[in-house]
């Protein structure tokens, strides 16, 4: 992961590397200050990073995974990861421990953007989860197209 200064887009360095990674796809900061990727094609895990130091925190869901995709934390805290491989959403503490599987099948397909839009009346783009006010959650997956209450 490189560093850039926020208001002038100068290159600041390299801010986090190694610790599993091989194939980022997505990143976000946890509630802890800590930065979460997912390794889509390389470690087939989450891999953690120090927020302010990015130095590496170890890797989690590995054997839980297949081809993580998309990222986002939930109300509840807890991180939910697109497994685009076998159609599911995953959830894991930010401890790494494994939270079950929110969702599976019924028209998920490849979800690989996750995106938390408390409030929001539609989807914001393909591919993706989004909750939807107050327990209402929309899929959207390639071309089929789901709708669960959490």
């Amino acid at each position: 992961m490189l560093k850039y200064d926020g208001t002038t887009g100068a290159f600041i360095g390299v801010f986090a590397s190694g610790n599993g990674i091989s194939a980022p796809l997505d990143v976000k900061f946890g509630a802890d200050g800590n930065l979460y990727v997912s390794d889509c094609f390389g470690g087939q895990s989450i891999s953690k990073f120090d927020g302010t130091t990015g130095a590496g925190l170890g890797t989690f869901g590995g054997g839980l995974l297949v081809n993580p995709t998309g990222l986002a934390f939930g109300s509840d805290g807890l991180l939910y990861v697109g497994s685009l491989g076998d159609n599911r959403i995953q959830k894991f503490a930010l401890n790494g421990s494994f939270q079950g599987t929110y969702i599976s099948g019924n028209g998920l397909n490849l979800p690989d953007y996750i995106a938390f839009a408390p409030n929001s009346p539609s989807v914001p783009e393909p591919r993706s989860l989004s909750l939807l006010g107050i327990g209402a959650l929309g899929l959207v997956g390639g071309v089929s197209r789901a709708r669960r209450k959490a």
